[in-house]
């Protein structure tokens, strides 16, 4: 007498119990995908394991043969046999700041014809010149006043002069805020650009302060005037003392919001982009520059460090607005007696503005991303 076990042979299932079975199938994985976020690439994938499985299995079992023929090899064949539509779906606007839920035809507004707009321009010019009250987070629930304007052009210095039409830097009339006039010459003549009084507004046409104050005046500071003679008797800053600020560079240790660290000091910040005259201006080069620049030389420097992190703080009052303006000036007026007028730029002259571009608009922070 045998000892093996006796297998029983199943009874063929009808076509309709392995739909169903099928159909049972696909409503358990369905529901485990949109329980667990699966992807649609990634439910497809397991369908096709799920065939290729069941198929090999269909070679050693031949009950399953019919059940493998009718299983599903796509999730396309999926949603045809459950009839599934995914293709029509509620569109909505999702706010990236406080993550509300807006309806789409909340957020756009359709105008016919080319004279309608007059109503947007009159909003507008109510918000640039008297602002509107909103709610603010920093202010403890009061209402702050907020003033905007619709730029239509956004480039540095340079290009604003071509693209505005205005004249060259070098020119008597040279400068693209102000009617101010300056000494002009011949070829080798330098122009200059002392006297920082207040002078008549020729437009409205804002600057970029990236450009102006870092990639302006602080790169003209460290490379046409601190480090003109580096390798010369003469020099305020030499070879070894850049090799110094960049060893007390790298030792110190900043959040990872705050942007790359300055590894180029050494090589006469050779090729700094402007973030990175952005943050050795604003938190490294005061420290690193102690008992290596003359301590006159450095005063003058501080007024225009303090000046730049007043501007790019994210909330500006109008006091230290004008604080910052009056550092500014002082800054200025500095480089023109320690170093002389050549040593005055057009750049520092762009400095005056600055307070009417602050109280016109915004803070520095968020005007460097669109400016004219």
């Amino acid at each position: 007498m045998s000892n093996s076990p006796t297998i029983m042979s199943p009874s063929s299932p009808t076509t309709s119990t392995f739909k169903g079975i099928i159909l049972l199938f696909l409503s358990l994985i369905g529901k485990w995908s949109s329980f667990h976020k699966i992807s649609d690439n990634s439910l497809n994938s397991l369908l096709k394991l799920f065939h290729y499985f069941l198929k090999l299995l269909g070679t050693v079992v031949t009950s399953f043969a019919p059940f493998v023929k009718d299983f599903l090899k796509s999730l396309h064949e999926m949603k045809s046999l459950c009839q599934i539509s995914s293709d029509p779906f509620e569109k909505l606007v999702v706010c990236p700041s406080c993550h509300h839920i807006y309806q789409f035809d909340d957020c756009f507004q359709v105008v016919a014809g080319k004279r309608v707009p007059q109503p947007l321009v009159e909003e507008l010019n109510q918000l640039f010149f008297k602002g509107i009250y909103v709610e603010s987070d920093t202010s403890q629930g009061a209402r702050v006043l907020v003033k905007g304007a619709l730029m239509l052009v956004s480039c540095d210095i340079p290009a604003a002069r071509k693209v505005c039409g205005f004249l060259g830097h070098a020119a008597k009339l040279g400068c693209s805020q102000c009617l101010k006039s300056f000494e002009t010459g011949g070829h080798n003549f330098h122009v200059q650009y002392a006297g920082f009084e207040d002078a008549p507004l020729r437009t409205e046409t804002s600057h970029h302060p990236m450009h102006n104050l870092f990639l302006g005046t602080a790169k003209h500071m460290m490379k046409n005037i601190w480090l003109a003679d580096s390798d010369g008797r003469n020099a305020l800053l030499t070879t070894r003392d850049l090799e110094i600020k960049q060893n007390r560079v790298d030792s110190c240790v900043v959040p990872s919001f705050f942007g790359r660290i300055p590894r180029k000091i050494a090589s006469k910040f050779c090729n700094f982009e402007a973030d990175q005259w952005k943050s050795w201006t604003l938190a490294f080069s005061v420290s690193a520059l102690y008992n290596i620049l003359g301590s006159v030389h450095l005063d003058c420097w501080r007024k225009f460090v303090h000046a730049c992190r007043i501007l790019s703080s994210t909330i500006l009052t109008t006091e230290k607005v004008s604080e910052a303006h009056c550092l500014l000036i002082e800054f200025c007026k500095d480089v023109k007696s320690l170093y002389g007028k050549e040593a005055t730029t057009i750049n520092m002259h762009l400095h005056t503005p600055l307070k009417g571009l602050n109280l016109r608009l915004w803070s520095l922070q968020q005007f460097l991303g669109v400016c004219i």
